[in-house]
């Protein structure tokens, strides 16, 4: 039988093959023209022809998903190639479904005054869809719309490849051991491994996340620092330039189409923010607070060291100052956060504050170190299952993320949380970084988001809610790593099974605000290059000079003109949306997550009554009420920026 054909929790997501895509993408495309058809075609459209239709769309969806789970972590040809065999009928027959005028049409006649409210919620979604995908344009103008989306999932899938390949293609091999001084041992016994897999004397050394944090922040060989800082900041740069070009060219001639001013407006004008005056207003307000501190911390930083800073450096130095001032190395914390008692901390905070628990069940992954969980709720009722795949791989894309593989409208629903972080050795666990525990949370927020939802249609399920409300279960989520009884939960030293003690508790907690101005400043840089490249670029200018000219007006210390980050800026390119026009989320939904801890923080971090709130009125929702309603149920207000202020300083 082909899994692909009927997605669930039970679903083995190994036992995927090629054959099964080639053959089940088409059926699930069928089904979902034979519905999409029913609908279009009758008379007097009804409710269950609309729920057909999300049926259909969904079970396309989740096979879709199960396939990038291969596609997104493993090195996978065979089933690349039969990915690419199908993309072009998905594409296409997403265009076609989402800018379909007759679909239009049906559902403007339906009948509505009997639908509950989320039904006719339902509705007006599809109906605005329809509409920000051309279904109200003359047939000429919908026609290239059309062509357009085709072109961006093209020119997307084809940019995110040559990050994957320029990833995949780099290794420094090292075997002169005094080059490696100040690099903590489980980095060191990883690439170790990595050497002797590939018959390689001394040290190799990839270009995962894991890796380039950790040489970045610990290696005292600046030309180390230097050479792992400049391959990570040139992958795609000799081929993703064009294909920026193009993307941002199509995505405004996609705005302009559809009758709006600027491909952020068309981004944000069903979301909290709206349009994108309010984002750049947003963003110039939080720069103008924030550039002092960085300033400030930045001298500071420069005059500890004693010497003008380079890029690479500022990561190295910044981990001696911490060090210096708070008597914390972060490296050094990393044997109090073995990941299965990590692991055990995150589940605990679940069931205290949501009322599930957190049971082993093996089965259905698809690579050795994947592990599979069942989420289940206070009464014993199986709610969804999940898999964990936490650990660098060849050809797994950099970063973190969950991806919400089967929606609960049809079954159970199932979902993934995938990272590149700490690997175990074989002589230990995987020992995370703090930063690594406050990732693995963020990333559990929009788990339970999608797992816990009780919506009835895909259109409106868990996370598909508007962007930048979707980080707030996840920012969220983080901040029990920040707090002392969070802590005493997550951390257990791999030898001792001791937690932190008291006084590390408090030294990690001072760091928080520990160059905060500077992180701030950071994903400020982004937010701003983003609505910059996609409103202000010239594309016949060049790009990294554009780029790095934004960036300049961030940092202290300018980067070199070959700086090409933006070219494996995944968040703005590897998805015809993405993140484009809309990174501002992150910052947005700050602003609501610290507001929303502060009921924790009033009434008790682990309070059940204000836990099991968040459930009913955030984590339950999806997109069934209105998210600004949503946010003033559970904390009785509207959010407010303050309290983000306040942590700043």
């Amino acid at each position: 039988m082909n899994p692909l054909l009927d997605i669930d929790a039970r679903t083995d997501l190994g036992a995927i093959e090629p054959g099964h895509v080639r053959s089940g993408i088409p059926a699930l495309l069928d089904g979902q023209r034979r519905a999409l058809a029913a609908l279009c075609d009758a008379p007097t459209p009804t409710w269950a022809l609309v729920a057909d239709l999300d049926r259909a769309s969904a079970r396309l969806a989740a096979a879709s998903s199960a396939v990038a789970v291969h596609r997104m972590t493993l090195d996978a040809p065979d089933l690349e190639a039969a990915w690419d065999d199908v993309f072009a009928d998905i594409e296409a027959a997403s265009s076609e479904l989402w800018s379909d005028a007759r679909l239009l049409s049906a559902l403007e006649r339906l009948d509505t005054s009997g639908l509950t409210e989320e039904e006719r919620r339902h509705i007006h979604w599809s109906t605005q869809s329809l509409r920000c995908n051309g279904a109200g344009l003359a047939p000429a103008d919908r026609e290239r719309l059309v062509a357009i989306d085709s072109a961006l999932a093209a020119q997307t899938l084809a940019w995110s490849r040559a990050v994957q390949a320029d990833t995949l293609a780099w290794h420094l091999d090292v075997t002169d051991e005094s080059t490696l001084s100040g690099l903590p041992g489980p980095l060191l016994d990883g690439a170790r491994q990595r050497a002797e897999a590939a018959g390689c004397e001394g040290w190799r050394f990839a270009l995962d996340a894991p890796t380039y944090r950790g040489i970045l922040q610990s290696a005292e060989d600046p030309q180390l620092r230097e050479t792992l800082w400049r391959a990570w900041c040139r992958r795609g740069a000799e081929s993703n330039p064009e294909r920026i070009r193009r993307i941002v060219l199509l995505r405004r001639e996609r705005a302009a189409l559809l009758g709006f001013a600027g491909y952020t407006d068309l981004v944000t004008h069903d979301r909290m923010a709206g349009n994108a005056e309010t984002v750049e207003s947003f963003l110039g307000s939080l720069t103008q607070h924030a550039r002092a501190f960085m300033e400030s911390e930045d001298a500071q930083l420069e005059a500890a060291e004693g010497r003008t800073l380079s890029p690479w450096d500022v990561a190295y130095a910044s981990q001696r100052l911490k060090r210096s001032e708070h008597a914390i190395d972060d490296a050094k914390l990393q044997p109090w956060f073995p990941l299965p008692h990590v692991l055990d901390g995150v589940f605990t905070i679940a069931r205290r504050l949501f009322g599930v628990e957190v049971v082993a069940s093996p089965g259905g992954g698809w690579a050795s170190d994947v592990r599979s969980y069942s989420l289940v709720d206070e009464d014993g009722e199986q709610i969804g299952r999940f898999h964990l795949d936490l650990h660098p791989r060849a050809g797994k894309r950099a970063g973190a993320w969950m991806s919400g593989i089967a929606s609960g409208c049809v079954s159970a629903p199932l979902a993934i949380v995938c990272g590149n972080m700490t690997s175990p050795t074989r002589d230990a666990p995987a020992l995370l970084t703090h930063r690594e525990v406050v990732t693995l949370l963020h990333e559990f927020g929009h788990l339970l988001h999608f797992l816990l939802s009780r919506s009835p249609t895909r259109l409106l399920w868990g996370t598909a809610v508007p962007r930048d409300f979707v980080e707030l279960p996840s920012q969220l989520m983080e901040e029990w790593a920040w707090t002392p009884e969070g802590l005493q939960l997550l951390s257990a030293h791999v030898e001792t099974g001791e937690p932190l003690q008291t006084s590390e508790i408090q030294a990690l907690l001072g760091t928080r605000s520990f160059r905060a101005g500077a992180a701030m400043m950071r994903q400020l840089s982004f937010a701003t290059l983003d609505i910059a490249l996609h409103e202000d670029w010239e594309p016949d200018d060049d790009l990294l000079a554009f780029a790095n000219a934004v960036d300049a007006g961030f940092t202290t210390w300018p980067k070199p003109a070959e700086h090409a980050m933006v070219c494996s800026f995944g968040h703005l390119f590897s998805h015809p949306t993405g993140y484009a026009g809309g990174y501002y989320v992150y910052k947005w939904a700050e602003v609501l997550s610290v507001d929303a801890f502060g009921a924790f923080a009033e009434a008790g971090i682990f309070d059940a009554t204000t836990g099991r709130r968040f459930r009913t009125e955030v984590l339950q929702r999806g997109n069934t009420v209105d998210v600004l309603d949503q946010f003033v149920a559970f904390r009785g207000r509207e959010p407010s920026l303050e309290p983000l202020l306040a942590r700043l300083g």
